[in-house]
């Protein structure tokens, strides 16, 4: 009998835990905040949403909330600041267009992408293609071989850093 309280209370713990980390951010995009057509910049006001946000795996990119929200923080990121990523796996389209579209117009785009898993993606492809591997340069993709560490393993991390979304204001 107290081991099954002991799970109740354990379960209620982690479902309160839960709670607070967004879950519900993991639904289809709003239909009232379509994206305009197109890759490139999205002029004017702009606050990013706090906190983060976990994805849920689905058969359309266009229906998963993590990967609408990305794509919106890169359209608003304008020239000058920048872009960092490091994933596991790098193989949206819908992702990498914008991030193109984002090193044209000034923004510095970093990537760090796990090589043995990423490398026959087309996205990764076309993100090598126009960032290059320089990383003396503001923008760059760095396959790695493994783990970015050096060691046998894996690198399955997925982060991504804005180090501004919205022009600046002006006074």
């Amino acid at each position: 009998m107290t081991g099954r309280i002991l799970r109740l209370v354990a379960v209620a713990l982690v479902a309160t835990a839960l709670a607070g980390c967004r879950l519900d951010r993991q639904v289809s995009p709003p239909g009232k905040d379509p994206l305009p057509p197109g890759d490139g910049f999205i002029v004017g006001r702009y606050t990013a949403p706090p906190g983060p946000i976990f994805a849920v795996p689905d058969d359309s990119p266009d229906a998963n909330l993590a990967v609408h929200t990305l794509v919106d923080n890169i359209r608003h990121t304008p020239q000058g600041a920048t872009i960092r990523i490091v994933a596991y796996s790098f193989a949206l389209d819908q992702v990498s267009k914008p991030l193109i579209a984002a090193d044209r117009r000034g923004v510095h785009v970093q990537v760090v992408v796990d090589g043995r898993h990423s490398h026959g993606f087309e996205a990764t492809q076309a993100l090598e293609h126009a960032l290059g591997s320089d990383r003396s340069l503001g923008s760059f993709i760095v396959l790695t071989d493994r783990s970015a560490r050096g060691i046998v393993s894996h690198s399955h991390q997925k982060s991504w850093s804005f180090s501004r979304t919205a022009p600046r204001a002006t006074w």
